[in-house]
């Protein structure tokens, strides 16, 4: 086995005693994924006076040994990262030896856009063939101005209004167009306007004196009936033209390869290269819809047996209406359950201590369906009728009225921390106040003024973090709380936190337990199945997580836990930090263990390598090789199909089937 650790100190060394261009030497000598590991855990090319060496004089003496290396795109993407390191001498070497990669790592960075790289690229001498781009750079930069220049017009007609009063107006504006079309596209981009907005408002306003209830009631109703609304609308509209444009052009053209600028006639288009490869991308985002329905049919199964069991122990509830709620609680509690329990996800932990998942569930589940069912679902039941958002709202409340709902439905959620203390204190009376502070904290976003606003860098998701806290009170939009979930949500939480350094114990632990209870669905089909252990992991350069054979064939797995629902900007940084560095560790691994077998890791002729992960983006892709396969088809595959062998398995999963019979059988 190589030392690859004596090498990474040797390199670590050099750098503290000013030996810069043997460490750097060094460094490009590591595979692709080591690089990139061993910067991104130090800031050797972003800090002075590394940074100044590697980018002026190590790179202009040295350019064919770090452009040509294998590290190749990550070097590219610290330098575009960083543009204080940009060298002029540099710059004009990369594009006219290497163009291509140059303007990929570009567009990768959206450099085009910094005004104080743009003149400069633009300036560069680029050969013909590329000409669509850099007068791509151009239009995109201008059209990026214009929304930003827009957008701080727009805001500067209302900043003297309250935070409540411009809260107000975006719930209105957001629970309108949620009204005339809840398709789910439209409600994704709902959420990603008022997560601008949201961002946006923080950033700018105080808490100046937090309203009660009853306060808040009458600002609203005032506000949305009055000429206020219109500066407040106006300034969603822009955020909204910008959203439109930053995914569908500026992100599209920037991180997806089939997405490309062309001349025809003088003229600039933005086009697909494929139409094949558009449907790929699109069904992305219908996997999420797939999975989230397999797991609720799961649950379903669960209720109904139990039901006919008679074991279920579920409150009835003061009405029909309530009973049907509580219901269709305990059936998504089932589901959520079941997903986390794949994740290896069961508790999480604050300050030391270890909260139960079902606690977090058990907070947020129940008062979204009640919202669902109390505001959102009565709301959709007019809108057929042709009647108008306000008429719908004052029949909503005329019939919460009658039935003496005691929550009266509103276009928001809007409660003091003490209610939602009592009623987390209700539904979990072994909980004490701080742990109930920690659950409500984690899902609450507070102002953070002052904060310069990063247009591609939001801070805050209402996916993810449902009530903005206005002193001590929360409020949320109700058809987006309502109509979100949370299935997503909380095992996207569990793995952020993950990310963290100080729950690295809990991250490795809770993935060592995945790749066990994976490694006994593939003995379940009487396979030979072995999960490396750290001591054996120790004996090979790379990493394989799980060997798999039947004899005749064999499966070399890497299974990488990633996060949920990402844009494509943080797909194509996911792809570097996961997919690649997972592609890397196993062809190296494969590698040396063809060339000095060891004992119980032969490899095997005829053998594939996957990376399994719970990323939804780029399935079946390959990846230097290694074919990309979703952890959560997997799971469906080994549990409900029979597979004779690994081949037939394989054929199955290549031919991306999971998703298709679910969608086929869930009627999606």
């Amino acid at each position: 086995m190589t030392n690859k650790a004596e090498l990474k100190k040797s390199i670590s060394s050099a750098i503290k005693v000013g030996n810069l261009a043997i460490a750097f030497e060094q460094l490009l000598t590591l595979p692709h994924h080591e690089v990139a590991t061993l910067l991104s855990k130090n800031n050797w090319l972003k800090e002075k006076p590394t940074s100044n060496f590697f980018w002026g004089e190590f790179c202009l003496n040295n350019f064919e040994m770090v452009f040509s290396s294998v590290a190749q795109e990550t070097i590219l993407n610290w330098y575009l990262g960083n543009p204080e390191s940009s060298n002029r001498n540099l710059n004009s070497m990369l594009s006219t030896k290497y163009p291509a990669t140059f303007i990929k790592a570009i567009k990768r960075n959206r450099s085009f856009i910094n005004n104080d790289l743009f003149t400069e690229l633009l300036d560069l001498p680029w050969g013909a063939e590329h000409s669509a781009d850099i007068l791509a750079w151009g239009e995109l930069h201008k059209a990026f101005n214009a929304y930003q220049t827009e957008m701080t017009d727009s805001w500067l007609k209302i900043e003297d209004k309250s935070i409540e009063v411009i809260l107000s107006g975006i719930i209105y504006w957001i629970d309108v167009r949620f009204y005339e079309d809840n398709s789910p596209l439209n409600q994704e981009k709902l959420r990603w306007v008022y997560n601008f907005a949201v961002n946006y408002l923080f950033s700018k306003k105080e808490i100046v004196d937090p309203k009660t209830e009853e306060q808040f009631d009458e600002i609203f109703f005032k506000t949305i009936h009055s000429s206020m609304v219109n500066g407040i609308d106006r300034f969603l509209m822009v955020i909204s033209d910008w959203i439109e444009f930053e995914t569908t052009i500026l992100s599209s053209y920037c991180f997806d390869d089939n997405f490309q600028a062309t001349l025809k006639d003088g003229m600039l288009y933005f086009d697909f290269k494929s139409n094949e490869k558009y449907e790929e991308w699109r069904k992305g985002t219908e996997r999420y819809l797939v999975n989230a329905k397999r797991y609720f049919v799961d649950a379903l199964q669960i209720y109904k047996y139990q039901d006919e069991k008679g074991e279920l122990n579920i409150p009835k509830g003061n009405s029909e209406i309530d009973e049907a709620i509580n219901h269709h609680i305990y059936i998504k509690n089932w589901q959520s359950t079941l997903f986390l329990e794949d994740l290896m996800i069961r508790n999480l932990k604050f300050h030391g201590r270890a909260t139960h998942f079902s606690k977090f569930l058990g907070g947020l589940i129940p008062y979204a369906v009640n919202r669902k069912k109390r505001y959102e679902e009565p709301m959709r039941s007019f809108i057929s009728q042709g009647i108008s958002w306000n008429e719908s709202l004052l029949q909503t409340m005329k019939e919460a009225e009658n039935d003496n709902v005691s929550n009266m439905p509103f276009p928001y959620v809007y409660e003091s921390v003490e209610q939602l203390i009592m009623l987390y204190k209700y539904a979990f009376p072994e909980l004490t106040e701080l742990e109930i502070q920690d659950l409500i904290n984690h899902f609450s976003y507070s102002i953070h003024s002052g904060n310069i606003i990063n247009p591609f860098q939001l801070k805050y998701s209402v996916q993810e973090t449902p009530f903005l806290r206005l002193g001590n009170y929360v409020i949320s939009p109700t058809s987006l709380f309502a109509t979100n979930d949370w299935f997503y949500s909380l095992g996207q939480m569990a793995l952020s936190k993950y990310a963290n350094r100080t729950h690295e114990n809990e991250r490795q632990e809770t993935a060592s337990l995945m790749e066990i209870e994976l490694g006994k669905m593939f003995k379940e089909h009487e396979w030979k199945s072995m999960v490396i252990s750290e001591q054996e992991a120790s004996k090979i350069d790379g990493d394989i997580d799980i060997f798999v054979n039947d004899g005749n064939s064999q499966l070399l797995i890497q299974l990488k836990r990633t996060k949920f629902k990402l844009d494509l900007a943080s797909d194509y940084k996911d792809s570097l930090e996961t997919d690649l560095k997972a592609s890397g560790q196993l062809n190296e691994a494969v590698r040396m263990l063809e060339a000095n077998p060891l004992q119980g890791m032969e490899i095997l002729n005829n053998h594939e390598r996957w990376i399994i992960t719970t990323s939804f983006e780029g399935v079946l892709s390959r990846v230097d090789g290694c074919l990309k396969v979703n952890y959560f088809d997997l799971l469906w595959a080994l549990r409900y199909k029979k597979f004779d062998s690994l081949d037939e398995l394989k054929e199955y999963i290549e031919a991306d089937k999971p998703f298709k019979d679910c969608r086929y059988y869930l009627e999606l």
